[in-house]
């Protein structure tokens, strides 16, 4: 049965919402809800369900993820348009690369979006615009993505780069592993690692780690010059939070944040102080959110910032909500993250 309905302009435009992330489809309910114009009829989770859902509520708009499971968003926004569905549908994804805007141009998508929880740069504008959309062409004049330039998988950050930052949790210590062992020899930078660390395990984890690497993993010590630290590997110690303070390692215990220390966001908003953009920051498998907030200061400030994806996380809470957030520039899997923080790194040192 073909999937094919007219828009009813005499009323609201009817929007179903398709992502699996339940809070960011609350939060689209929110932003949607208070639109005189405009009216939620429906909500999915993944591609599959969004299909059915078209086929039985004609909504005029389609707001949908990328990443889902069971029917990725371009599948399904492939298969709509396949079908002949007259519904225009907006990719709204923390996913970024000129392989989706391709993909998603052939499928017929009227705009691309990146998730966005704070109306940085008028976000709620551009969504009512693309939305209000369906009352014209799809091929308006104006770009699929809202922002083309940043339509790269390719990292772009500030010269110089002046540390890897790594944060994980459930399933961290294989992961973090397999970065270690994936990076050169000689790293002309210090990487600092917070991982969710169980009480008296921090040395046993840096020793492991060490072994499991071969690299000088160890635990940080308060007060460290940033400036000596080329080449180290420094863990985070139970129990204390760390941050970086005046070119030196601090290692503090002041109150959790997430409810746990360390927590992986305070050494990334103290990275994105001192820093700025002048690093790489890798946010791995853990539950809950830590670190996601952390990870979009450092984009702003033009930081290369990674999430791993979802199939190779044991839990994809803290790089989902990064994701979710727009604060990864890349989503790569475990096994890719290390050649793209050495290429990075190895980019951008000063001559």
């Amino acid at each position: 049965m073909a999937i094919s309905f007219q828009r009813n302009r005499s009323g609201p435009i009817r929007v179903l919402v398709v992502d699996d992330n339940f809070s960011f489809r609350m939060y689209l309910h929110e932003l949607i809800g208070d639109q005189p114009d405009m009216k939620i009829v429906g909500d999915a989770a993944n591609g599959v369900h969004a299909l059915q859902r078209v086929a039985t509520e004609h909504p005029d708009v389609v707001i949908m993820d990328v990443d889902m499971p069971g029917m990725d968003g371009l599948t399904a926004a492939k298969r709509l348009n396949e079908e002949g569905a007259k519904v225009k549908v907006i990719l709204v994804t923390g996913l970024e690369s000129a392989e989706i805007v391709r993909q998603a141009s052939q499928a017929g998508v009227t705009k691309i979006l990146r998730k966005n929880l704070d109306n940085r740069d008028g976000w709620r504008e551009q969504l009512y615009s693309a939305i209000h959309q369906v009352d014209g062409d799809a091929g308006d004049g104006s770009p699929l993505l809202a922002d083309p330039d940043r339509a790269s998988a390719e990292p772009g950050p500030v010269k110089g780069i002046q540390a890897v930052l790594i944060g994980a949790s459930t399933g961290g210590p294989q992961a973090v592993a397999t970065v270690l062992k994936g990076l050169p020899d000689g790293m002309p930078v210090p990487v600092l690692i917070v991982i969710h660390i169980a009480e008296n395990f921090g040395q046993t984890l840096a020793d492991w780690l060490a072994r499991e690497t071969g690299r000088s993993v160890r635990l940080a010590r308060n007060e460290e010059p940033i400036s000596g630290l080329a080449g180290q590997f420094l863990l985070a110690p139970e129990d204390h939070h760390m941050c970086i303070e005046d070119g030196r390692i601090i290692l503090t215990q002041t109150l959790p944040v997430h409810n746990v220390r360390p927590s992986v966001d305070v050494l990334f908003e103290s990275a994105a102080r001192h820093f700025g953009g002048a690093a790489v920051a890798v946010l791995m498998t853990g539950m809950g959110k830590d670190g996601a907030s952390g990870l979009l200061s450092l984009r702003r400030l033009g930081a290369v910032t990674v999430a791993q994806d979802r199939k190779s996380s044991v839990v994809f809470g803290m790089p989902g909500t990064a994701i979710d957030l727009g604060a990864a520039g890349q989503v790569l899997s475990v096994e890719r993250i290390a050649p793209i923080v050495t290429q990075s790194v190895q980019a951008h040192q000063p001559m």
